[in-house]
């Protein structure tokens, strides 16, 4: 049997499994025009490891509904194809051979940037699959190359599928949805950026591909961030030089952000009873120490010493602690990377590389964390045990504490490194004064973070510990 080919799927939004759409009918005939694999092994924009590759091992992967405020039939289904451990540690040598820190990851189960497209390209699900990480501080060429370490499962009768997204621009979205602002017809910076992607993929211009954030028309308005572009390059790099692109993707780019959660038109979550004055002021976040005995009854119960080893510790609550703890984690790096560059111990250019990109992806990835719980997970949970419902009131107060804190961060971050870049053309304390309103703005929010989260998870797990995932509907 011949190589098989590397895919790249503009996934779109996850009610695509249940959408009568040009995208849809497209994925649902794609496994017709390939040979059968063995395996399928998928590079999703929702798997993300910094400094690492994670590949996942489980024999018996779970489904993540991690996404909010879209149809009720999605939360409900689950795609149950085989994991497959002895393929997960293979990657994870090939890896390590070619350069790569790999690891195995269990308890991690299939996003919905795996289970939509396969769901409906592969329904019968009897294909094991294995997911691979990309890393959102890294760039076009290392996910080339990371994509190229993969090339050698096609020969093996694995299907490698890079799965992400042509445009994807979160905060583009979130404004004009609290603008009240919908719009049918496809944005001209959208239109754009395709259409030069098209053209250089189908050209096989990897060069020009690689370097889209300098040549491509809006590529920063389409990709604030990288994540959901890498997958295009694992792809790209796993396919080998002779595999030319055949001009198939998904052509049903609507908008900027289709699939972007909903808050409601004035900017609130759409809870009329978020954000009482009473609330806000008996549990403020800047001076609370922890959730209201009244609320703890569960913690009591399932400490959180129990919660690692507990079997209702399944793979949607394991996923969202992961994503906390990266938030915590990379919160205290870009502290401390701002500490080490005002002491002079870091160079402006060095300092913007890293840190600039990171801010971009923790401020996004933080908004659309937030706008999942409110419009999802917390109704769930409050429709599960309704005496907890002063806790999630509580922890959308938060939400808006933190939203605020998020601007101010934004602004005070963009001020900040155009002072620093300013030279002479700046008054000498500009980018001082700059630096400190950035530091007291970041110091701010991760103070109020840190403890959200924590909060947060000791009125969340225990529920989940209690009850099962499945029997609270998650």
């Amino acid at each position: 049997m011949s190589a098989m080919p590397t895919l790249f799927l503009s996934h779109g939004a996850p009610d695509t499994a249940v959408a009568d759409t040009q995208a849809a009918a497209f994925l649902r005939k794609l496994a017709t025009d390939l040979p059968v694999p063995r395996a399928i092994v998928v590079a999703s924009a929702h798997f993300e490891r910094e400094g690492r590759v994670g590949v996942t091992c489980d024999a018996a992967p779970e489904t993540i509904h991690d996404f909010g405020n879209f149809d009720p039939r999605l939360f409900q289904m689950r795609y149950p194809a085989p994991g497959d451990p002895e393929l997960a540690q293979e990657i994870v040598a090939g890896l390590g051979d070619a350069g790569f820190v790999a690891e195995a990851v269990a308890g991690r189960g299939f996003d919905h940037g795996t289970w939509v497209p396969l769901l409906l390209a592969y329904p019968d699900a009897d294909i094991p699959v294995v997911q691979v990480s990309v890393d959102p501080t890294r760039d076009a060429a290392y996910h080339l190359g990371l994509g190229a370490a993969l090339s050698d499962l096609r020969g093996e009768d694995v299907l490698v599928i890079g799965s992400g997204s042509f445009t994807h621009n979160l905060p583009e979205a979130f404004d004009r949805i609290r603008q009240g602002i919908r719009i049918d017809a496809t944005p001209d910076w959208v239109t754009q950026f395709v259409d030069w992607m098209g053209d250089r993929l189908v050209a096989g211009d990897r060069a020009a591909l690689a370097d889209y954030r300098r040549q491509a028309p809006f590529a920063e308005k389409n990709h604030p961030t990288d994540e959901h572009l890498m997958p295009l390059h694992v792809a790209l790099g796993g396919r080998g030089r002779a595999q030319r692109a055949n001009g198939c993707m998904p052509a049903a780019i609507s908008a900027s952000c289709p699939w972007t959660p909903l808050r409601s038109a004035d900017g609130g979550h759409g809870n009329e009873h978020a954000g009482s004055a009473s609330m806000k002021q008996s549990f403020d976040l800047d001076t609370r120490t922890g959730l209201p005995a009244d609320l703890t009854d569960l913690l009591r119960k399932y400490p959180r010493e129990t919660w690692t080893d507990h079997a209702n510790l399944g793979a949607t609550a394991r996923f969202w602690l992961q994503r906390h703890d990266m938030f915590r984690e990379l919160g205290a790096a870009m502290q401390e990377a701002l500490s080490q560059h005002r002491e002079g111990e870091v160079a402006l250019d060095p300092f913007r590389r890293w840190f600039a990109p990171r801010l971009q992806f923790f401020l996004t990835q933080l908004e659309e964390h937030h706008q999942i719980e409110d419009h999802h997970y917390f109704p769930v949970f409050v429709r599960a045990e309704s005496r907890l419902a002063p806790g999630f009131e509580l922890l959308e107060n938060d939400h808006e504490v933190i939203h605020a804190d998020l601007m101010a961060v934004a602004e005070t971050a963009n001020r900040f490194l155009v002072e620093e870049t300013g030279g002479g053309a700046v008054p000498p304390d500009a980018a001082r004064y700059a630096g400190d309103a950035y530091a007291e703005a970041s110091g701010r929010l991760l103070d109020r973070l840190v403890r959200h989260l924590a909060d947060e998870e000791d009125l969340i797990i225990p529920l989940i510990l209690d009850r099962g995932e499945a029997a609270i509907g998650i």
